[in-house]
């Protein structure tokens, strides 16, 4: 995250995080992911149920500060996050 924070140069932008190559989430993954950002938008994408239970876990324990939402289409998250 303090690469992407170090990319934005400042900005709010929209985020994109692919979760299909998930298998393990640690501690310190989590808190870092619980902490507010400055985002736009986050897409989570996943191409399971699981990943779409982890999601809904993740939105729910953690109020993310931005809108959030799950897909399992890259290019349909894609579409989401630029919307004005």
């Amino acid at each position: 995250m303090s690469r992407a924070t170090e990319l934005s140069s400042g900005r709010i932008l929209p985020m994109l995080v692919e979760m299909a190559s998930m298998e393990w989430i640690d501690r310190r993954a989590r808190e870092v992911f619980a902490a507010p950002w400055p985002l736009a938008r986050m897409a989570l994408v996943g191409a399971s149920p699981v990943d779409e239970v982890v999601a809904g876990f993740y939105t729910a324990r953690h109020t993310p500060t931005c809108p959030t939402r799950f897909f399992t289409s890259v290019d349909k998250a894609m579409t989401w996050l630029t919307e004005e």
